[in-house]
Parts: C-alpha cells; sequence; structure tokens
C-alpha cells in the first residue's frame, strides 16, 4: 500500500535534512563532514537491501549526537547508497558500482562539500567491497584538497563466524528499521570456509590478505551467512556503542586534533 508507514527517520538531522540555511548555520561551528558509503546489495531473506546503508547512516548520526554531547559539532552526510558489489549481483536488486564509477563520486562529493567550505573530510566504510575504492579516493583528495576488533564476541550470543547478514547486521537494523527485518523468512546458514576463515587476515581486520569474491549465491546460496535469528534489538544497541566509540576515538585522534 502506498500509505503503508514503513519507518520512522530519527534526528539529528544530516547534512539532506537541512536547508540551506540552516547548514550555513551549522558550518559557522564545524568544518568536519562524516561521509557515510553504503551499498544497495542482497542482505539475505530477511534484511532489506539497503542494510549497509541503514547501518553506516546510524553509525554517522550516533557519532554526530555523541560528539554533540561533548560540545563538538560535526556534519553527517550526505550518504552515498551504493558501491562496489560485484559478487551480489547474482542476486535480484543488488546495484554495483565499478571502482572508477564510486572513486569518481566520492570525489565530486567532496569536492562540492569543499567548496561550500567543509575541510576537513571523515569517509565511513558501510560495506567491505567499497574499503580499497576509498582509499584511493582518499589519497587522491589528501592531494588535491589542501588541509584536508573486537569487543562483538563479549555480547553476541552466536559463538560461530557470524557473517554477512548474519546476529550482528541483523541486531543492528533491528535498532532502527525493525519493520524491515522479516524474521520469519530469515535463514540460519553456515559454511565451512566462513567457520574456517581466518578473519585477522583479512585487510579490514588489520592483516594483509585479500581474496576476491566473484558469486557470493555459490558461497552462501541464501545470500547471508550465520543466525540472524539469534539477533536483539539490545545486541544491535550495544554493536553500535561499540562502532560509534571508535569512531569517536578515531575523530578525536585525527581531524579534531587539527581544529
Amino acid at each position: 500500500m502506498a500509505e503503508e508507514i514503513l519507518y520512522t527517520i530519527k534526528g539529528p538531522k544530516m547534512l539532506e535534512d537541512m536547508t540551506w540555511e540552516e547548514l550555513g548555520e551549522v558550518m559557522k561551528k564545524t568544518d568536519i563532514v562524516i561521509l557515510p558509503v553504503g551499498s544497495t546489495e542482497q542482505h539475505g531473506a530477511h534484511l532489506p537491501l539497503a542494510a549497509d546503508t541503514i547501518q553506516v547512516v546510524e553509525m554517522a548520526k550516533q557519532t554526530v549526537a555523541r560528539l554533540a554531547k561533548e560540545g563538538i559539532t560535526v556534519v553527517a552526510g550526505p550518504a552515498i547508497p551504493f558501491g562496489v558489489a560485484p559478487y551480489h549481483m547474482p542476486f535480484p536488486g543488488t546495484i554495483n558500482l565499478q571502482s572508477e564509477t564510486l572513486k569518481a563520486v566520492i570525489m565530486d562529493v567532496c569536492r562540492s562539500l569543499y567548496r561550500h567550505g567543509f575541510r576537513r573530510f571523515a569517509l565511513l566504510l558501510g560495506h567491505g567491497g567499497n574499503y580499497a575504492t576509498m582509499q584511493a579516493a582518499t589519497q587522491d583528495l589528501a592531494m588535491e584538497l589542501p588541509y584536508s576488533e573486537s569487543k562483538y564476541p563479549e555480547f553476541l550470543r552466536s559463538k560461530r563466524n557470524e557473517g554477512h547478514s548474519g546476529e550482528g547486521e541483523t541486531a543492528r537494523v533491528l535498532v532502527t528499521h525493525p519493520d524491515l527485518v522479516q524474521m520469519n523468512r530469515a535463514h540460519v546458514y553456515y559454511s565451512q570456509a566462513a567457520d574456517e576463515a581466518e578473519d585477522k587476515d583479512h585487510p579490514l581486520m588489520g592483516g594483509g590478505i585479500f581474496e576476491g569474491t566473484t558469486n557470493w549465491r555459490a558461497f552462501a546460496p541464501f545470500g547471508s551467512v550465520g543466525d540472524p535469528t539469534l539477533a536483539t534489538r539490545e545486541t544491535g544497541i550495544k554493536s553500535y556503542e561499540v562502532i560509534v566509540d571508535w569512531i569517536v576515538y578515531a575523530l578525536k585522534r585525527t581531524l579534531l586534533k587539527r581544529g
């Protein structure tokens, strides 16, 4: 039904929620912007295609709110809802950008924001496939624009490796968009490859080994890995707390010390 309310949007306002005058007032207090970079891709049978973007937007909003309590103003947004996800293309609805396309979008967004007066940029990773592209864009922007894990085992119920759309991601979407989670359609699926994965070797976990994925459907027939039925809103809240703790730490260590 066209009139059906799927979810509500909570504050704080992101850049796209403001008028240009509102943004101008905020920018009298800050030149820092957080740019969430998400994805539109399959997240199993129980989570929406926007799951990555939903989560990274919430990370950005909670960071803005946390810093505001300390008297520090930063701006969140705009979110980029598409990413590099060729291996999810076997599932309907996934939108894949070439690395060059995503890099160009990131750089054009940052150039526009720079022209309006932002000088300090934090690119927030919402999808693992965007990692290398975001690194490349950051390096080029740093040259072009002047001045510019895990605690999860403590609160996740699962004792196995939870992956894409598993307990952790499902719990986080339950926090902000519970009506989009279709738990009755959730599949519990673990693969031997997932259980044996040496996560510490992956670049996203601080290692140096990267193996490209070509077809996620061949790896996980339902599109998800783990047990999403274990997810709770409370676990999602704790998960966001851990993530936002780190983002605030990273901002204070890098951008805020230059304020």
